[in-house]
């Protein structure tokens, strides 16, 4: 008897061509398309020891553990602390990073995170692209515990590529924290990298042929698992319950998650649809199945021990491309008059095993009771490692148990499998949800028997929930709407649905006109279960005057990455159609986009404007900046190395007056008579100001500038946006202070969110400091506390600063001017919004005064504890209590004197009588 997982060949997955994994959307490597040539960082593991590996898959074996087809190599490769990246000529950012594994038959890789926003895409694959890539993984991958795995590429050299949209640098969170090497084939010895399929034995079924005919749809339900670290295998299938609401619930064996816990959650892979399209049944050899098709990760629910079930939530579940199926279930023992497995023997192509006998529902397993599982002894097909956890189906195409194991196989045909009752696993496992189906499978507690299965795949994209991505402007094709099972929304007869993500602040126009097909249109704000009418159209095409059949929608206020929905009704026709998203991005003043604090910006290229309505522009890009402060600022694209024009105006789009502008002028970079600046331009805290560019000479985008002046004056006073410490800008740079007495210095302003006090200081940073605060605002000041040499949270700092309890009003702000005109370092201060002092008091003769004499016979010279009639030096480091731990190397004299205080910080004080104190030379 043997677990059925103790025989399987390392076949499983050695050949997997790497194709798109979990969602399917358009996109390539970019570095297919892209001339990049920058050396790759690297990491390679270290070779496996194959005799000590093959000795502990033989211990797996024996104890049934699911079987090993590679080594987890434990890293931390952080996208943002190490590899390769490159930026491509329209602005967006390549990472790349090269994995070698020393003779590997396959790499997969584990995330301990994963998180990425919309338009950035993840790609894995071989060193030569020879079998396609994995990917591209997108923010629809992003799971709540953000970890996430990739499948294996059939290389022992693997490229991680991350692509990151311009607007977007900077976004990306991932950390790889493990690398599988892939180490196990059918021949051992030669370590050779063989195709896993044809790996079962040859008396095996696959589900395609005419055995199997009728099965179809519990073939659906059926799924390949990558358990433990990705690195070992098992089967399952999707069960459905009560509800009937598609609940993402996967059944297979408990045996395949040893010392998994319930509420866990599960970062592994779940394979769909791997199935041969070309069947063996049996002897004539299969073609390889797709092993695209999978859903990543999923949360325990439940377990139990004696019948062997493990029920596990998708995290998702699986996309309607996929066409699923969620299997029926009896909870009956009795009246199961013959019997079919689905499963993925020695990790092949599916297979499908026939018993026509009834099954016996009295067996046991490894001691459990007596009636835990069903016995069967297969008529056509077998069982091998790899299958645990599939499941068997009665006459009535029902679940009625998941494999444990058993002695099946093509060599020993009459030997018994073995499969957990589900009704044992349904309430006689334990006593409460964590060990049993009925909770998850009949929530309702209506007591059924027995259920059928459900297809809950939705056609298509004919529901908002199931809507179609967009993620760029341009001309797409609807797919005949006319299909679908009608819209919820709008009115519409048959619908189909898009959701678009902007990348641009601005509006947007989407229309059918000239396509020649009647149309209706709704566009949507909101989320799919609470939508707004944002505008719709029926018959009315302005961009087409007569065209009385199209729809168009103009001018949609969007914000980049806050999705709008799209809903196409084209009710008299069975044809699809094209429609077109018009990005009218911040081309007008109308549409300007919204600046808020000082730095460097990417400008759209101009050139796709339709033109300035203001300053003689041929093409241009808006932008409205509302400073924070009031002071001067300089704008400019020098060394941008574009041809540009630059306006700066005021007012309102409706009522602008230009201030400034710049052409081929540039006297931050002299020579650079093509790039724009207007220097020292006076701005108004709240005020805005409306920017044009003009790029009428190229179709490139360009950077600009808005470069705002240090905080060395009250009105450019850096705004803190919490408590808590910060590196204070070197005061000494500044132009002065413009309050009380200051040579040089630094100013912030807190906004605080709270009524109470606040505490302010700069103590133990060693420079010599002064403070002030104020209340009130840049052009009244009023001085409510200052400190100069004095620093109450570090007794004998005479060079610190320290204000304490500052009455402060919620959002009320208060300014603060530092000063350091003795040095040209910055330095830390600490805003403290605690409403009490830090908690230091100055020296004290209390309960941890110590003084009193050396009195023992041996001298202090390395580690130990000071009591308080010992001696004493300042080069101690203070604990708690009475005694003082010693510094390293701390040595006295035999009978010095002492006298010490310590602080309620633990700083010790030595008086004076103790600088006789020496140390032993």
């Amino acid at each position: 008897m043997h677990l059925k997982l103790s025989t399987l060949l390392f076949a499983i997955f050695i050949s997997f061509p790497v194709c798109t994994q979990v969602v399917f959307e358009e996109g390539t490597p970019p570095s297919l398309h892209n001339d990049m040539r920058s050396e790759l960082a690297v990491i390679e593991v270290p070779a496996l020891d194959y005799e000590q590996l093959d000795k502990e898959d033989q211990q797996d074996d024996e104890a049934g553990i699911p079987y090993r087809f590679g080594y987890v190599h434990d890293v931390v490769i952080d996208i943002n602390e190490e590899g390769t990246w490159e930026t491509l000529a329209n602005g967006d950012r390549v990472w790349r990073y090269k994995i070698i594994a020393p003779d590997a038959t396959s790499i997969n890789l584990n995330y301990n995170l994963f998180d990425i926003p919309v338009g950035t895409e993840l790609y894995v694959y071989g060193l030569s692209y020879s079998n396609g890539y994995l990917g591209p993984f997108t923010y629809k991958n992003v799971k709540e515990n953000k970890e996430f795995a990739t499948g294996l590429v059939n290389d022992s050299i693997c490229i991680v590529e991350v692509i990151e949209p311009r607007d977007k640098i900077g976004q990306s969170k991932i950390e790889i924290s493990g690398i599988v090497h892939g180490y196990r084939s059918f021949d051992r010895q030669a370590r050779s990298m063989i195709k896993r399929f044809q790996d079962a034995g040859s008396c095996n079924y696959d589900v395609g042929c005419p055995i199997a005919a009728g099965w179809e749809d519990q073939i659906k339900s059926v799924a390949m698992i990558l358990t433990s670290g990705n690195n070992r295998i098992c089967t399952g299938a999707l069960i459905n319950n009560t509800n009937q609401n598609c609940q993402a619930y996967f059944l297979t064996a408990e045996h395949c998650f040893s010392n998994r816990n319930p509420g866990d959650v599960l970062n592994n892979i779940f394979m769909f649809n791997y199935d041969s399209p070309t069947p063996a049944c049996p002897g004539i050899p299969s073609t390889d199945g797709p092993v695209n098709e999978t859903v990543q990760g999923g949360t325990v629910i439940a377990e139990g021990v004696d019948s062997d079930f493990f029920l596990i939530e998708l995290t998702s579940n699986p996309i309607d491309f996929y066409d699923v199926y969620y299997s029926g279930w009896n909870r009956q023992n009795s009246g199961v008059t013959d019997t079919r497995a689905i499963h993925h023997p020695s990790g092949d192509v599916k297979k499908f095993s026939e018993d026509v006998n009834p099954a016996n529902p009295n067996g046991n397993w490894g001691g459990s009771p007596a009636g835990t599982h069903w016995i069967v002894v297969w008529d056509s097909g077998t069982t091998e490692g790899g299958s645990s956890g599939s499941p068997l189906y009665d006459q009535n195409k029902r679940i009625i148990g998941d494999l444990t194991g058993g002695g099946a196989s093509c060599n020993n045909p009459n030997a018994p499998d073995y499969y957990g009752s589900v009704w044992y696993s349904w309430d006689q496992n334990g006593n409460n949800s964590a060990n049993q189906l009925q909770p998850w499978l009949d929530p309702s507690n209506g007591g059924a028997m027995f259920i059928d299965g459900t297809d809950c795949s939705v056609p298509d994209n004919y529901t908002c929930d199931n809507a179609e991505l967009i993620t760029s402007c341009g001309i797409h094709t609807a797919l005949a709407p006319d299909q679908g099972n009608g819209a919820n929304n709008g009115d519409a007869t048959n619908s189909v649905w898009y959701q678009f993500f902007p990348n641009h602040n601005g509006t947007v126009t989407v229309r059918s006109c000239d396509q020649g097909v009647n149309t209706r249109l709704w566009v949507y704000s909101g989320s799919c279960s609470s939508l707004t009418l944002l505008g719709s159209s029926d018959d009315d095409c302005q961009a087409a005057p007569g065209d009385n059949l199209a729809s168009e929608v103009l001018s949609v206020p969007v914000s980049s990455g806050v999705p709008i929905y799209i809903e196409w009704d084209d009710r008299w026709s069975n044809q699809g159609f094209d429609f077109e998203i018009i990005c009218e991005a911040n081309y007008t003043c109308a549409t300007a986009e919204v600046i808020t604090t000082c730095g460097t910006y990417t400008a759209l290229p101009p050139t796709q404007g339709s033109g300035a309505n203001q300053g003689g522009a041929t093409h241009a890009v808006w932008y409205e900046f509302i400073p924070n402060f009031s002071g001067p600022v300089d704008i400019r694209s020098c060394g941008a190395g574009v041809n540009t024009r630059l306006w700066v105006y005021t007012g309102t789009c409706g009522n602008l007056n230009l201030v400034a502008s710049s052409d081929d002028d540039c006297s931050a970079s002299p020579g650079d008579n093509l790039a724009s600046i207007v220097s020292n331009f006076s701005v108004t805290a709240g005020v805005p100001v409306y920017l044009e560019w003009d790029d009428r000479w190229s179709s490139q985008g360009f950077d600009f500038t808005i470069a705002c002046p240090n905080n060395y004056t009250c009105v450019t006073a850096t705004v803190l946006p919490s408590c808590g410490t910060y590196a204070a800008t070197p005061p000494n740079q500044g132009g002065g202070a413009s309050q009380a007495g200051a040579n040089n210095a630094a100013w912030y302003a807190y906004i605080p969110t709270m009524t109470g006090t606040v505490n302010i200081y700069s103590c133990n940073g060693g420079t010599n400091t002064r403070l002030w605060v104020y209340s009130g605002n840049c052009s009244n000041l009023t001085l409510i506390a200052s400190s100069d040499n004095d620093c109450a949270a570090s007794p004998g700092d005479n060079l610190a600063s320290q204000v304490s309890n500052v009455p402060v009003t919620a959002g009320v702000p208060i300014y603060f001017e530092w000063d350091d005109r003795w040095s040209n370092l910055g330095f830390n201060f600490t805003l403290d919004c605690g409403g009490t002092p830090p908690p230091c008091p100055p020296d004290y003769a209390g309960p941890n005064a110590l003084s009193g004499i050396q009195n023992t016979n041996e001298d202090f010279e390395t580690d130990g504890i000071l009591q308080s009639t010992q001696q004493i030096n300042a080069d101690v480091d203070y604990d708690s209590g009475t005694h003082i731990d010693l510094l390293q190397g701390f040595e006295v004299f035999l009978g010095q004197t002492f006298n010490a205080f310590i602080d309620g910080c633990g700083n010790l004080f030595i008086d004076k009588k103790d600088e006789e104190v020496k140390k032993k030379k």
